[in-house]
């Protein structure tokens, strides 16, 4: 079909919209059809790019936008117009009055996403409009923030799983919600069972194809400049242009990035050992205490094309555990699930670590992950 490029239109890289046609007409289908839409994937590959896009070129309706990543808890009731964006200013203005009167009453910064919800639709409902409001990144509300007892995102799972409660109970049609997420988290076989029944669609957003990807990679190296070339970056992180600024800066950068990734792997490797230690797991875990075993298990998640959970129950547990800690995203098939890389990076650690029986990610040579992912 060739390459799709929208060169009039610029993202926050500073180059043209590039693919993602079959995912904008996705996105078209589930608005229309869902009252919440969640869409999710790796980090960086360009969710958020996506949404604007849509709903600037392509929505029906008109899009309330919160730039929630950018939020800092100490300036939400001061700054809260920087980070809206509605299509009439009277319709922006009596949201933000709104949201202040709540804030100042709470005597901190506490937004959540019920907050932000109810309040833009008292606002839609009063003024009859139909709208849709685009939350970015949800989960980086100031208002969730971990405590002894339970961690910040199973804060947003909770308001998440409400929202979608009373969004399918709302009579009137003013309300179309979209939002983003990278965590894995709203990924987890218990999200989409919480929020099963709810009129909501979870959206899965996947790397750009090499074709596209290297078209944005070839006009972004002439905006901005990359002395790392595409094989290597493409081998690194697949098709995820977030990555892009960190990674175009030269060898030490990807010799830094291939260092975090060995420590992140690591770290969370021993976070399912750890889970797995517990009651009740312990006894079905067995032997997989081994940490060469669970590396060797962690491959097989995700190489494996479909993973069955009635007939490979720990296989399945550890795709979630790993889906929780971002190493992996899951799609769903009819009876199956896969488990994919974030970026490929963790798939050639894991190899490579197979491969040596090395008892750690940590003992994988950063020189030869690179001549590996080069050659993906």
């Amino acid at each position: 079909m060739g390459i799709f490029v929208d060169a009039g239109y610029r993202t926050r890289l500073g180059t043209s919209f590039y693919d993602r046609r079959r995912e904008l007409d996705t996105l078209d289908s589930a608005v229309h059809d869902y009252r919440l839409v969640i869409v999710y994937g790796p980090r960086n590959v360009g969710k958020s790019e996506l949404v604007y896009y849509w709903s600037r070129r392509r929505a029906k309706q008109r899009v309330i936008v919160f730039q929630i990543d950018a939020m800092r808890a100490r300036s939400v009731i001061e700054d809260l117009d920087k980070y809206l964006s509605a299509p009439e200013e009277r319709v922006k203005k009596i949201i933000l009055s709104r949201l202040r009167e709540e804030l100042k009453e709470t005597t901190t910064s506490y937004l959540r996403l019920l907050d932000l919800v109810y309040t833009v639709y008292e606002v839609v409902q009063t003024v009859k409009e139909k709208v849709v409001l685009f939350l970015d990144e949800f989960h980086m509300l100031p208002g969730y923030r971990a405590s002894m007892y339970r961690s910040r995102y199973e804060e947003a799972l909770t308001d998440l799983e409400a929202l979608a409660h009373r969004l399918a109970k709302y009579e009137e049609d003013y309300l179309r919600i979209v939002l983003t997420v990278s965590e894995g988290f709203v990924a987890t076989g218990e999200a989409l069972s919480r929020l099963h029944g709810y009129n909501a669609e979870f959206m899965p957003v996947e790397h750009m194809d090499g074709e596209h990807f290297s078209a944005l990679y070839n006009e972004y190296k002439q905006v901005n400049e990359c002395s790392t070339d595409y094989y290597l970056l493409h081998g690194i992180v697949g098709g995820a242009p977030g990555y892009l600024a960190e990674l175009c800066r030269g060898e030490h950068a990807v010799k830094r990035f291939v260092e975090r990734s060995k420590t992140v792997l690591e770290n969370s490797l021993s976070a399912v050992r750890n889970i797995l230690a517990a009651e009740p797991m312990r006894s079905i875990a067995g032997e997989y205490q081994d940490p060469r075993q669970l590396i060797r298990l962690a491959h097989e998640v995700m190489i494996e094309d479909a993973i069955k959970p009635m007939e490979q129950p720990f296989l399945y547990t550890i795709g979630q555990l790993l889906t929780t800690h971002n190493i992996v995203y899951p799609f769903l098939g009819k009876g199956y699930v896969r488990f994919k890389p974030q970026i490929p990076l963790y798939r050639v650690l894991l190899e490579i670590a197979v491969e040596r029986n090395a008892p750690s990610i940590l003992d994988v040579e950063t020189n030869e992950v690179i001549r590996r992912t080069r050659r993906q």
